[in-house]
C-alpha cells in the first residue's frame, strides 16, 4: 500500500484525488487500491478537517515536515506554486517521490534546484498542468512527430487569471505551457508577450516557426491548432492541418494515473529538464509582458 499525503489540500486537485485514492469515486473505484490517501496540510483553516471527515484522510499535519515517516509519496498541491519548492524540499531530500501541482515553481533557480536535488538522489517526480496528458494534446504531439518538416506554425489558447492572491499570472498559466511545449518544442528560442483587457497575447519563436498563443481572463477554453505546408502528392499526408479544442473530462484521472505509475514503477514519464522547462517559459513570458521585448526562453541546465 502506497500512502500519500496532501501539502496544500486547499486546492480541489485534492479533494477528488482523495475521493479516488480512498475509493469515494464512483468512476475508477478498484483502480487505486494500492494507493491511500492518509494525510493533509493546509495554511487554510478548516480544509484539512473536510478531507478527513469527508474521504477519510485521517492525519492532519500541523507542518508540512509532520508528514515525514508517515507517507511513501506526496502530493504538493498547494494552489500559490510560490510553496511548491519549500514545502517538498524535505521529502525529495528523504527520498520520497512527488507530484508538484502547476507551477511546478514559480522561481527559475528553485526549480533547477528541486530537480538536480530529485534527479541526484534518484527520486522519482511528477506533476505540472493535467494538460499535456490529455487525450487531444497528445493526439497533436503524434501530429507533430509525424508531419514536423511541414509545419509552418500553430496557435494554442487557454484561460488565465490575471489578478488573484495565488500568485497572479502564475497561478493558472502553466496550462497553456504545458500544452505549447510538449507539442512544439521545450526550447523556443525566445518570447513577446503583451496584456490586453482580455488577457495576454504571446509570440512563442522557434527555429522553423512561430506559435501564437492567447491567454484569456474569463473563457474557460482551450485550444490546440498546427498549420502544415499544402504538399502535390497529398497520399504522402495524413492529414494537413491539425485543430481540437481540448477536453478537460479526463484530467484529474490521468494525473492520477500518472502518480499512480509512478509510484508502482519508479519510473519518469517526464525528464526532470521537461517538468521544470514551463517555469522557464512562463519566466520569460512574465518577463516579456513587463519590459515590452523579446525576452530570451532560459533552458534548464541540470
Amino acid at each position: 500500500m502506497f500512502r500519500v499525503g496532501f501539502l496544500g489540500s486547499e486546492n480541489s486537485h485534492a479533494t477528488v484525488f482523495a475521493s479516488m485514492f480512498n475509493g469515494y469515486h464512483k468512476d475508477v473505484v478498484g483502480e487505486f487500491d494500492d494507493i491511500q490517501a492518509v494525510a493533509t496540510y493546509s495554511a487554510y483553516p478548516g480544509v484539512d478537517q473536510k478531507l478527513k471527515d469527508k474521504y477519510g484522510v485521517e492525519f492532519i499535519a500541523e507542518k508540512p515536515e509532520d508528514m515525514l515517516g508517515k507517507v511513501d509519496a506526496i502530493i504538493v498541491t498547494a494552489r500559490d506554486g510560490k510553496y511548491h519548492v519549500p514545502y517538498a524540499r524535505a521529502f525529495i531530500e528523504a527520498g520520497i517521490p512527488a507530484f508538484i501541482d502547476k507551477p511546478f515553481a514559480v522561481d527559475e533557480d528553485e526549480a533547477i534546484e528541486l530537480a538536480r536535488l530529485a534527479r541526484d538522489k534518484g527520486v522519482p517526480l511528477c506533476g505540472g498542468s493535467s494538460l499535456k496528458l490529455c487525450p487531444e494534446t497528445r493526439a497533436a504531439i503524434t501530429f507533430m512527430e509525424k508531419n514536423r518538416e511541414h509545419v509552418l506554425g500553430g496557435f494554442v489558447k487557454a484561460p488565465v487569471s490575471m489578478h488573484n492572491e495565488y500568485g497572479g499570472f502564475h497561478f493558472y498559466s502553466a496550462h497553456l505551457a504545458e500544452m505549447v511545449l510538449p507539442v512544439f518544442g521545450y526550447y523556443p528560442q525566445w518570447v513577446s508577450a503583451s496584456e490586453n483587457p482580455h488577457g495576454v497575447s504571446v509570440i512563442v519563436h522557434y527555429d522553423e516557426y512561430d506559435v501564437v498563443c492567447l491567454y484569456t481572463d474569463g473563457r474557460w477554453d482551450y485550444e490546440i491548432n498546427i498549420s502544415t505546408a499544402e504538399e502535390l502528392d497529398q497520399e504522402k499526408r495524413d492529414n494537413p492541418q491539425f485543430r481540437q479544442l481540448v477536453s478537460l473530462d479526463l484530467c484529474y484521472h490521468e494525473e492520477a494515473r500518472c502518480i499512480a505509475r509512478m509510484l508502482r514503477t519508479g519510473a519518469m514519464e517526464h525528464t526532470y529538464e521537461e517538468l521544470i522547462q514551463p517555469v522557464m517559459f512562463l519566466a520569460a513570458v512574465d518577463r516579456a509582458m513587463k519590459s515590452g521585448q523579446r525576452e530570451t526562453v532560459r533552458i534548464a541546465e541540470l
